[in-house]
């Protein structure tokens, strides 16, 4: 679930900056949306290794 999260995250940076709004706006919404990106991928790796060891 986290890998799709990412996934599209991913493809939504297309959108961000192809947007009209101002460069600040823009650069500021893709580190988010890195951050998130990152941050998904990190809990989707911890929960694959808490499964793997049940």
């Amino acid at each position: 679930m986290c890998d799709d999260i990412t996934k599209v995250a991913l493809l939504a940076l297309q959108v961000i900056l192809y947007s009209k709004e101002s460069l600040e706006f823009r650069s500021l919404n893709i580190l988010f949306l890195c951050i998130i990106a990152y941050a998904c991928l990190t809990i989707g790796r911890i929960f694959r290794r808490a499964f793997k060891e049940k």
